[in-house]
């Protein structure tokens, strides 16, 4: 019973195997153009990444508590942004932002959208993260709306 229990085992494996064997379809780019006669070209990794360390811990906690609202764009089309019965503020806006301070912009992830007459359903962030996170945010946030206005205006 066992050996043939190995044997099935063995012959199911075999044909696997056969059928997975990388056909010309199945290549990759680099291997279909080693075969026509390209030597492959080395590229170092680039960086395009502009934002300095701060911003890019700004992004980092961004993209983990504030992007389900404000989007990943800051354009306020987050995945929970269509059951808020107010939209969420889009910060990549550059006539919104453009008007709002560092400390203005602080204030509100600190302490929520309704201390400031803003939606009441943006909570109140100040009791999770320190100032240096919330320095961190709005750098992040002051890129959102920067690179809105390059590419808009």
């Amino acid at each position: 019973m066992i050996k043939n229990l190995f044997l099935v085992i063995l012959v199911c494996g075999s044909i696997l195997f056969i059928l997975n064997l990388p056909g010309e379809s199945q290549k990759t780019p680099t291997q279909i153009r080693q075969t026509q006669g390209e030597k492959p070209k080395f590229l170092l990794p680039q960086n395009h990444s502009q934002l300095t360390f701060v911003e890019k811990k700004g992004r980092a906690l961004y993209d983990y508590y504030c992007s389900l609202c404000h989007g990943a764009s800051g354009n306020g089309d987050g995945f929970n942004s269509y059951t808020l019965t107010t939209p969420p503020a889009k910060l990549a806006d550059p006539k919104l932002m453009g008007k709002l301070s560092d400390a203005q912009i602080m204030a509100t992830i600190k302490r929520g959208g309704g201390a400031f007459g803003l939606s009441p359903q943006m909570p109140s962030w100040g009791g999770l993260f320190k100032d240096k996170d919330l320095n961190a945010l709005v750098a992040y946030v002051r890129t959102l709306f920067r690179r809105a206005g390059a590419v808009g205006g």
